[in-house]
């Protein structure tokens, strides 16, 4: 998103608190397929495990090309309903542009980031003290947002625990959002500098 555009979209959420708080909502992966199939299926019979479904509403992103996931995930949507008595309220978006994209992504409270990739999207997220990232422990995408941006992150090395790290919240959400703008910031002035 250009940086005036950028801009424009933080004032809003800056000005607007009240009308932008962000949902109680997990986002399962930052883009299309960034969880398998199964893995998305495990992470959701893990949060309802966990006693986080359905207090949580959830939203995939699904690839266009793999309609037939979409098919699957509601079958095991029905599954929790009518066997386990769980009513998961789901969404499946299909963001046309950055606006809706981002708009989207600051809708929730939690964003379950794959392993690798995604980086903007979660500096973003995190920019805006919107909530809380989770990510595999030691991959590159904990590497780079707990070591190079100092934030901190909800680390899990199973699905069970990403419904823990929810239920047992301590992660000081302003806080990380500071980190990320001071980083912002010190990068800003190093490439002024370089080339001025």
């Amino acid at each position: 998103m250009p940086t005036s555009l950028w801009d424009d979209f933080t004032k809003l959420y800056l000005e607007g608190k009240e009308h932008t708080k962000p949902e109680n909502r997990i986002l399962i992966g930052a883009k299309r397929g960034a969880f398998s199939l199964l893995d998305t299926i495990s992470i959701l019979r893990n949060l309802q495990g966990g006693g986080v479904l359905p207090t949580y509403k959830c939203m995939v992103f699904i690839d266009k090309k793999h309609k037939s996931h979409r098919v699957i995930i509601d079958l095991y949507l029905l599954y929790l309903k009518y066997i386990r008595k769980c009513d998961v309220d789901i969404s499946f978006p299909t963001p046309a542009n950055n606006i809706t994209y981002n708009a989207l992504i600051m809708s929730c409270s939690h964003l379950i980031l794959q392993g690798r990739g995604s980086m903007t999207t979660a500096r973003c997220f995190i920019s805006q003290g919107r909530g809380i990232v989770h990510v595999e422990s030691d991959s590159p995408n904990e590497i780079e947002l707990t070591r190079s941006e100092g934030v901190k992150v909800a680390s899990f090395n199973d699905f069970k625990k990403i419904a823990e790290n929810i239920k047992n919240n301590s992660i000081d959400i302003m806080h990380n959002k500071d980190l990320i703008l001071d980083s912002y910031n010190l990068k800003y002035e190093v490439l002024s500098s370089i080339y001025k």
